[in-house]
């Protein structure tokens, strides 16, 4: 049986998943990126913590705190310059005006995410529940970086494996080859695998 990546206990959640390479990449024209696709891995989360995730996502009261409380003191630091520098040099009042601005749409946004995930996870039966919470937990621990590089992961399940190269490419932030390649991995890889996810 395979080991929990978060707390090494034996695991129910195991996940085959193709791995996305991508380096941003700064000239002239802009900022492009190049990809590269990695290898399969396999991974897996328990049930114990896939659960811990779940519960987090469905009451997330202490989630939410830790996420806003940047935003909030942004707001406040906006606030208190805006009341200091009112009528005092021009640049102090525009930075606390961008800093009460910045710090609102933080907290609209970092609230609005919170209830949208939260909502997603209402509308599933508690295994579909358990089983995205155990991809989402695993997501957080798997490495994010390897090198230069940043880099993702393409789950191969049944769900992906319905998905056209199109909507490959837009789900996973794929450029066009590189979604046309994966989708032939992914097909190929699940094959062998017999049947995948």
């Amino acid at each position: 049986m395979e080991r929990c990546l978060s707390c090494g206990r034996d695991a129910e959640y195991t996940f085959r998943m193709l791995e996305v390479q991508t380096l941003p990449v700064r000239d002239l024209g802009g900022e492009k990126k190049v990809q590269a696709l990695g290898r399969f891995r396999e991974e897996a989360i328990c049930r114990t913590c896939a659960a811990a995730y779940r519960d987090a996502v469905m009451k997330p009261r202490s989630r939410l705190i830790r996420k806003l409380l940047p935003f909030l003191g942004v707001l406040l630091f906006g606030v208190l310059m805006l009341t200091l520098f009112l009528r005092g040099p021009r640049a102090l009042t525009i930075c606390g005006a961008a800093g009460v601005i910045c710090g609102i749409l933080g907290l609209f946004t970092g609230i609005r995410e919170t209830l949208t995930l939260r909502k997603a996870y209402v509308s599933l039966s508690e295994e579909e529940a358990l089983r995205r919470a155990a991809w989402e937990r695993l997501l957080e621990k798997l490495p994010k970086k390897d090198g230069d590089n940043d880099l993702s992961y393409i789950p191969e399940t049944p769900e992906t494996l319905k998905l056209k190269n199109g909507d490959l490419m837009v789900v996973y932030h794929l450029l066009p080859a590189i979604a046309k390649k994966a989708w032939t991995m992914l097909r190929e890889d699940a094959d062998l695998q017999g049947g995948g996810g």
